[in-house]
């Protein structure tokens, strides 16, 4: 890649991040921020001068982890569908459906940098996706037939508007896969359990502590 045509982001993230295949899906191949790289060492001050609020987007968190694990190995669900990854972070799970032969794949992500680190990955693993910086809109409809939601349901206020807008995205017919590391606001009391995987857990990148992680499939 010919880094005198990027802009400033994408400059940053070659600078002070590594390439590094994730624990559980060393298929891929991400921009992380890891022990050896200077993100890995920035503090609150570093980051604010940087123009970053927080760099979820270069960490492979254990849910995204096991969703794009699941999603390799269960590609009959994602082969030929048009899907949609809310809160892709570093678009891990957007590049397994990808890779899984999904027809579109679009990436969501509030951070502007969410959007720069996908394109990144996107092309590190030679696959088309679309990022996007944005919210969803739990009230209108989507033109996506799947959605992927990854360590999404990390607190009760989100976990609730989550759950409500996946009953609504049920009505509608469309399939959406949820991936919860044990974070103890999501169960099978609400949605049934199809996979569990030991995965990494937040920023551990090397695999010594692992935490079982959840899929769930609401049709």
């Amino acid at each position: 890649m010919d880094t005198d045509e990027e802009g400033p982001k994408e400059r940053w993230i070659h600078e002070y991040t590594r390439i590094e295949s994730p624990l559980l899906v060393p298929e891929l191949r991400l921009h992380l921020a890891t022990e050896t790289s200077c993100l890995w060492r920035a503090t609150d001050d570093d980051l604010r001068r940087w123009g970053i609020e927080d760099p979820f987007w270069a960490f492979a968190w254990p849910g995204g982890q096991a969703m794009a694990r699941f999603v390799l190995d269960q590609r009959v669900w994602f082969e030929g569908r048009a899907v949609l990854d809310y809160g892709t972070g570093s678009g891990i799970a957007a590049l397994a459906a990808a890779k899984s032969g999904a027809r579109s794949v679009r990436a969501l992500d509030h951070d502007p940098w969410s959007k720069v680190a996908v394109q990144l990955n996107a092309r590190l693993n030679d696959v088309n996706i679309f990022p996007e910086i944005g919210e969803i809109s739990y009230d209108k409809p989507i033109l996506e037939d799947t959605v992927l939601l990854a360590d999404m349901t990390y607190d009760a206020v989100t976990t609730a508007n989550i759950v409500q807008w996946v009953r609504t995205l049920q009505t509608r017919k469309v399939t959406v896969w949820i991936a919860d590391p044990g974070r103890g606001y999501i169960s099978e009391d609400l949605f049934p359990r199809v996979a569990t995987y030991s995965a990494p857990a937040d920023i551990d990148v090397n695999g010594a502590y692992m935490v079982r992680t959840h899929i769930y499939r609401v049709c």
